[in-house]
């Protein structure tokens, strides 16, 4: 077994139909892969699709995980898988019909390519609204820097090339989450929930350990986004819940006082320069980059304001 595709899935009837649909159009040989499909407590139909789909398909198998998370259900599908290389595919994520194949080609050439971050374009219900600019698109689950691979490495990202990947078509070793645990509870989705920043903690302990992430554009999602997604107002709570995400992220990943303080110093310089662009974007009437400083403005303050709570609950303890 080559490849363990692991789908976790809460009450995403509607898109888990055609995402096992475009699994059924690969062209990697069902004998070099397994489909496990991670029910997470779901209260609608997802159980008779998953089964319905497992009927007709020997490599695929259907599990329940009745605690609530996103982390929690990862955790159990790497569990239950049988390959030692595990690609973790979003339940509303369309992949290409070549993606498998190129991927597990890819993989076998270096041992020491540990994460690989596919390419995913956003594929919005309609036409894309006007206020969706390039720098908001990530925001909604965009992983999209072009058709080169590109080494994901700390120059590369300082220099703004790629970031980190994303959850939504992400590949790891599984000796990665034998060695950390899997993914932490702490973090991810619960429910309607919206932390994040599960898989950054995993490839952050990846650059640690010197393991190669790659941004690898020829395995391919269409990721659908939800109608009520397209909404400001709700993108922008969602900014908000990312913030926490990062503190927690933080706090996780980093030791030592300096680092603390450094890295939250620099957000605050963030912060400040938020607050200018903002005016700056109202003296201008660009009504774009208003929206874009805004949601950047959300997300900073999220992160000071989580940051007082952890310091107020620490001085609470003491």
């Amino acid at each position: 077994m080559e490849l363990s595709l692991i789908i976790c899935t809460y009450n995403r009837e509607k898109y888990l139909q055609k995402t096992l649909e475009c699994i059924n159009a690969q062209t990697l040989d069902t004998n070099r892969f397994e489909v496990i499909i991670v029910d997470n407590n779901s209260s609608d139909s997802t159980k008779l699709i998953a089964e319905d789909y497992i009927k007709n398909h020997s490599n695929a198998r259907y599990i329940f995980e009745s605690k609530q998370g996103l982390s929690y259900a990862r955790n159990t599908g790497y569990k239950e898988a049988k390959s030692e290389n595990l690609l973790y595919l979003d339940d509303d994520a369309y992949l290409n019909a070549e993606g498998l194949e190129n991927l597990v080609n890819f993989i076998n050439t270096d041992e020491n390519l540990t994460v690989v971050g596919g390419r995913a374009i956003i594929k919005y219900p309609e036409a894309k609204p006007d206020w969706v600019t390039k720098s908001v698109v990530n925001w909604l689950g965009s992983y999209d820097y072009g058709d080169d691979i590109i080494e994901v490495n700390s120059e590369n990202i300082k220099k703004k090339i790629v970031r980190l990947p994303i959850g939504c078509c992400f590949f790891v070793r599984k000796r990665v989450l034998d060695e950390i645990g899997g993914f932490n509870p702490k973090l991810g989705r619960v429910g309607t929930k919206m932390l994040a920043g599960e898989e950054l903690l995993i490839s952050q302990y990846v650059q640690k350990k010197q393991g190669r992430i790659v941004y690898f554009p020829k395995i391919k999602v269409d990721h659908a986004i939800v109608p009520h997604w397209l909404n400001q107002e709700f993108l922008l709570n969602k900014t908000s819940s990312y913030g926490t995400s990062v503190v927690y992220l933080h706090f996780l990943s980093e030791e030592g006082l300096w680092n603390h303080i450094q890295y939250f110093g620099f957000r605050l310089i963030f912060l400040v320069k938020n607050f200018v662009d903002y005016f700056l974007s109202f003296i201008t009437r660009n009504k774009q980059k208003q929206f874009e400083v805004k949601l950047l403005l959300n997300f900073n303050k999220s992160i000071m304001f989580t940051l007082m709570q952890f310091m107020f609950a620490s001085e609470s303890k003491a």
